[in-house]
């Protein structure tokens, strides 16, 4: 079974919702997640 980036985006989404109920928010905070959507969405869309 080949994995694709779709389900490896998924994976990412699910892990991402499990963090952010357990952070207590501040700005930097947001600052990271914001970073790191960043990154996945620059690694999805990278051309190969």
């Amino acid at each position: 079974m080949k994995i694709t980036k779709d389900a490896i985006l998924i994976v990412f989404a699910i892990v991402i919702l499990f963090f952010t109920a357990l952070i207590d928010w501040n700005l930097y905070s947001w600052f990271i997640l914001i970073g790191i959507i960043l990154l996945i969405i620059g690694w999805y869309f990278k051309k190969k």
